[in-house]
């Protein structure tokens, strides 16, 4: 019962019968179907938006891990936003979600996370250096164990809204349960993180009520303060916004700064952002 309420409260999977890129009313040459096999042969479906970006070798490729809620179609105006600045984007559900098979688990999704490198690397053909992981809330957490175990590193690691421990974040919300003594997929980030040598980006609302603004600042302390490129991390504090309203637009500003410090953007693209103030956040140096 325990190991159910926890799955329940964790992965509340949105399921479909069948979804397609076709069902966007976009093209192939902006988004198209994607599948790979995991490592115990389940079948895991995609979408793959700006394959010429890919093809062409131009600008970065984007591995995107979400959430825990919804399913890659609700994921669109996300994809399309960070297509408009030059990036392709690669997104799978994860196992259980949309029409995957399979349950989820930390184990497999950090398995999972590596067959999406693997694809990304191998079929795709894109260098570490032009790969950025992106991740939200839960997504983070993927991310950031991906980033620490990689054979030859990511150019970046973005963070929206991540969690230091899915431990700590669940007791602060369950303070009454032994959260401590009976999660099974604790999602211990900052043991991973200190391993991360990508250069870092972390966003964080100080409105937010589901990952407190404490624990995120937790896993970004705990990060290198410097990359293996030298360059330093960087945390965003997002002024009057909560867990689920931070949108690409408010993070553009500090995404286009962080990918052409990268060299991973045109000066065309950077131009033209020249003129835009970051207004809805603060920004650290660490």
């Amino acid at each position: 019962m325990i190991t159910w309420i926890e799955r329940f409260l964790m992965y509340p999977a949105a399921r479909a019968a069948q979804l397609e890129a076709a069902q966007t009313g976009f093209p192939p040459h902006v988004v198209q179907d994607v599948t790979i096999t995991a490592t115990d042969g389940l079948p895991l479906r995609g979408l793959l938006y700006g394959a010429e970006l890919c093809a062409r070798g131009d600008g970065p490729l984007i591995l995107f891990f979400p959430g825990n809620g919804g399913h890659r179609l609700h994921r669109l105006p996300t994809a399309l936003d960070l297509l408009s600045l030059g990036c392709a984007v690669l997104h799978f559900d994860y196992r259980g979600y949309g029409d995957n098979p399979g349950v989820t688990a930390e184990p497999h999704l950090h398995q999972d996370a590596l067959c999406i490198w693997n694809y990304a690397t191998r079929q795709l053909d894109v260098p570490p250096e032009r790969i950025i992981l992106f991740g939200q809330s839960l997504g983070g957490a993927v991310a950031t164990r991906l980033a620490a175990h990689v054979d030859t590193p990511a150019a970046g690691l973005v963070l929206n809204c991540t969690f230091a421990s899915m431990v700590e974040t669940a007791s602060w919300h369950y303070p009454y349960l032994p959260v401590r003594w009976v999660l099974r997929d604790r999602w211990p980030s900052v043991e991973h993180i200190p391993q991360v040598v990508s250069s870092l980006l972390q966003f964080h609302g100080d409105e937010d009520d589901i990952v407190p603004l404490d624990h995120g600042r937790a896993l970004f302390e705990a990060a290198p303060d410097r990359c293996r490129r030298g360059y330093p991390k960087r945390f965003v504090l997002l002024d009057g916004h909560g867990h689920n309203n931070i949108s690409v637009a408010t993070m553009r500003p500090e995404l286009v700064r962080f990918l052409t410090s990268l060299e991973l953007l045109s000066d065309s693209l950077q131009e033209a952002s020249d003129g835009e103030q970051f207004r809805n956040g603060r920004v650290s140096d660490l």
